[in-house]
């Protein structure tokens, strides 16, 4: 897998790719089943990737980057996980119906005003209906809160 994420085009920790993924594309219990093997074949890809580099202060911070730097590192940004989850999972559910429109469907006055003032009614509505988004975001919430991020 590669993370190819031009969408969010930004400066920031790798770790937070990581999160992204894993809140959106996995469950709590994979999540728990596969973590650390994730971390660590994640570490060695990205440490074999950026030791092609070269640019030699960048070679320098490669070794320093240990399996346990980034394992703290993405717990430190469990909460960053969890914010994901509560803003995008509602997102990547939603499916639109008769009465309400994908939000690709939407103009763009539609689309401001759904981000403005309909959003948390249709959270409420998207967790009252979806059965599985709902499981999701208590899950997302039930870890973070174990993992001390709440």
């Amino acid at each position: 897998m590669k993370f190819i994420d031009y969408q969010l085009v930004r400066y920031a920790a790798p770790v937070t790719d990581l999160h992204y993924a894993l809140q959106l594309a996995t469950t709590k219990e994979f999540r728990e089943k596969n973590l650390n093997a994730l971390l660590a074949e994640y570490h060695t890809e990205f440490r074999r990737i950026l030791a092609k580099s070269e640019v030699k202060p960048l070679n320098a911070k490669v070794e320093a980057w240990t399996l346990k730097k980034l394992t703290e590192e993405f717990n430190n940004f469990n909460i960053f996980g969890l914010l994901v989850a509560l803003t995008l999972l509602p997102i990547t559910f939603f499916s639109g119906n008769s009465e309400n429109k994908n939000v690709d469907e939407m103009d763009s006055l539609e689309r401001a005003e759904f981000v403005h003032k309909g959003r948390l009614d249709f959270i409420e509505q998207a967790l009252i209906a979806d059965q599985e988004l709902s499981a999701r975001i208590f899950e997302a919430c039930d870890e973070m809160k174990g993992k001390g991020a709440l």
